[in-house]
């Protein structure tokens, strides 16, 4: 997708690609999916269930919307943010795995997660939940990430100047292997 999609009240299963196994979308595209799940697909790079990049593109899931079993080989099991921004709104990213940010990734993007869950994901390395590397990261308005698993960072893991913002939201019963069970920093800045 390099324009405007909405996905309303449907479901995206069991795709494959290289990145993006559920959604690609680049150069300025507007993704919207509401009322969807995206669920059980995969990519051997970023994005198991939706990958967004580049300066521009903008992806909106909300509506009680489904992430749910997705795997990425490198980043973003659920969802992938590659210098976009991603907005996450009433909906839920479950059960998804990746070498980093087994829920949801952050490479240099702006992240928002309002009023939504992230709960069950893994990843190998750091961000069982929610993995930033460089960008901001926003979790406002009861956004719970809870019983995630990594290596470091069980719950989030902020690296290399990202600014991770908690505001009125729940990092609970997270585990990571080595440090950081609920939340890991390295180089970042957590409020």
């Amino acid at each position: 997708n390099t324009g405007r999609a909405t996905v309303e009240g449907s479901s995206v299963l069991s795709n494959t690609a290289t990145s993006g196994g559920g959604f690609y979308s680049v150069s300025s595209g507007q993704l919207t999916i509401s009322a969807s799940t995206v669920v059980s697909n995969s990519a051997a790079d970023r994005g198991g269930g939706i990958a967004i990049a580049q300066a521009g593109s903008v992806l909106t899931l909300t509506n009680n919307s489904l992430v749910q079993d997705n795997v990425a080989g490198a980043t973003g099991g659920g969802i992938d943010n590659w210098e976009a921004a991603t907005r996450v709104e009433s909906s839920r990213v479950y059960s998804n795995t990746a070498f980093r940010g087994g829920g949801i990734a952050n490479d240099f993007g702006q992240l928002t997660v309002d009023a939504s869950s992230v709960h069950f994901n893994t990843a190998t390395d750091a961000g069982g939940g929610v993995w930033s590397n460089g960008g901001t990261v926003s979790l406002v308005s009861g956004t719970t990430v809870q019983s995630n698993g990594a290596d470091v960072g069980g719950g989030l893991f902020n690296q290399t100047s990202s600014v991770m913002v908690l505001d009125a939201s729940t990092v609970a019963t997270n585990t990571a292997m080595t440090r950081g069970g609920g939340i890991g920093n390295a180089g970042g800045v957590v409020t």
